[in-house]
């Protein structure tokens, strides 16, 4: 992201695709936010601005960044590991973490619970919502045939019961014999 492209959106104040955070000091509500995002239309979380659009710059320590990246890779599932860039604005650093929509028939998990962006807020995901969007990514021709064994697996995994990377599975024709092979108890 240039320069430019971080005041014209931080101008724009905190919407549906910006969330400002002063300092790292609220790490899990921005692994949360940047969840949401990918859950919606994808997003951008500034650290070091202020809920009004003040760019104050961020705090950084020596390992600042990576453990950041670290904690978000940690706690999304699947894991989510944006770009993370530091930017000189009104001569102090702040940080941009931004990250693209999820790929069709993926659901992307935050601390187990799937978020997405409700205008500048945050909301959770209802298991309803979470199941129609991982199976988004069923081919029409096969829905029918795999509908059932599909819909049990999407409500094993948002329950919890199973591992969500086997909904994140590729898309080809023999994909549903995969799936049921990546499926394990947690």
């Amino acid at each position: 992201m240039k320069p430019n492209e971080a005041e014209n959106a931080i101008s724009q104040g905190e919407g549906q695709r910006t969330e400002f955070k002063q300092s790292f000091a609220t790490e899990n509500e921005a692994i949360e936010t940047l969840c949401a995002f990918a859950n919606a239309e994808g997003g951008t979380v500034f650290f070091g601005v202020t809920n009004d659009g003040r760019i104050k710059g961020a705090a950084l320590g020596r390992n600042t960044l990576e453990t950041f990246a670290k904690n978000l890779k940690t706690h999304t599932d699947p894991p989510l590991s944006p770009p993370i860039e530091q930017l000189q604005l009104e001569g102090q650093v702040i940080v941009a973490a931004t990250v693209q929509p999820c790929v069709l028939g993926q659901v992307v998990f935050a601390f187990n619970r799937p978020l997405v962006r409700v205008g500048k807020t945050n909301q959770a995901m209802s298991s309803e919502e979470a199941r129609t969007r991982l199976l988004r990514g069923v081919p029409d021709r096969s829905k029918e045939e795999h509908f059932g064994h599909l819909a049990a697996v999407a409500d094993r995994i948002l329950n919890g019961r199973h591992n969500l990377r086997a909904a994140t599975h590729q898309h080809s024709e023999s994909r549903f014999a995969k799936l049921e092979y990546t499926i394990w108890d947690v």
